[in-house]
């Protein structure tokens, strides 16, 4: 049975942080999932934009951290009115105390916005969100469209897409997107991007070749769906991996 009992939302105040908050209830309530925000004040001296330099530490620092826990809790009322939720401060570099809170509090999800969007394509995903992606030892639920989400009522989950990529992490991976849709009664769609060989020769050759490729591809989708007891329908495709899991999606 899929649960997810303890989800982690980390919140920085930010537009695109709170629209993720649409995404938490119908979780959490499905669920009854315990939720808590969580907010890590960095080490600067800054409140709103503006240095602190007049003020003796400890009364500053306790200002700050009153000015937080005010933060949050008018997000408690805008956005979580309809549902209980724990809330913790914690000080000190966000992506490292994200991560072993998370940890330690053994969270099942971690449930976070992206930087938002940006001028280049590569600073679209901000850089606590890639270390958090990175290091924390549980999903992490996260997206660059955060500002687009439906209303709580407009959000479905009928479609699922697990894209992987065969390494020893992609079981853990569809085994967790397949139970979230058997779930929620979803379509799974299982995809595996093959990427293109651009090389001398490869339009003559590479019909065998990209055959060969396919078939193996297929078998170890395959393999891992009997693992994993998952159903889904699979798609092979080769390609840019990013652009063609866009284009899938």
């Amino acid at each position: 049975m899929f649960s997810l009992t303890k989800i982690l939302y980390p919140v920085d105040y930010s537009e695109h942080s709170l629209g993720m908050a649409r995404y938490a209830v119908p979780l959490v309530e499905h669920f009854r999932s315990k939720i808590t925000l969580l907010h890590v004040l960095e080490p600067q001296f800054e409140v709103e934009g503006e240095i602190e330099t007049h003020r003796p530490l400890r009364e500053f620092l306790a200002a700050r951290r009153e000015h937080a826990q005010q933060r949050v809790q008018a997000i408690l009322s805008a956005e979580f009115h309809c549902v209980p939720v724990e809330r913790s401060i914690l000080e000190g570099e966000a992506a490292q105390k994200i991560v072993e809170y998370a940890s330690s509090e053994k969270y099942e999800l971690v449930l976070m916005s992206s930087k938002g969007r940006g001028t280049f394509r590569r600073l679209l995903l901000g850089s606590i969100t890639a270390k958090v992606l990175h290091d924390a030892p549980c999903p992490v639920w996260t997206g660059i469209h955060s500002n687009d989400v439906p209303s709580e009522e407009a959000i479905n989950f009928r479609r699922v897409l697990c894209a992987i990529d065969l390494k020893p992490h992609s079981a853990k991976s569809l085994d967790w997107a397949f139970r979230f849709a058997v779930e929620f009664k979803a379509k799974l769609l299982v995809v595996h991007i093959l990427p293109r060989l651009y090389s001398p020769g490869e339009e003559y050759f590479s019909r065998g070749w990209r055959r060969r490729v396919i078939d193996r591809a297929k078998k170890e989708v395959q393999k891992l769906q009997r693992k994993v007891g998952s159903d889904g329908e699979v798609k092979l495709e080769a390609g840019e991996i990013a652009k063609r899991v866009w284009a899938l999606a």
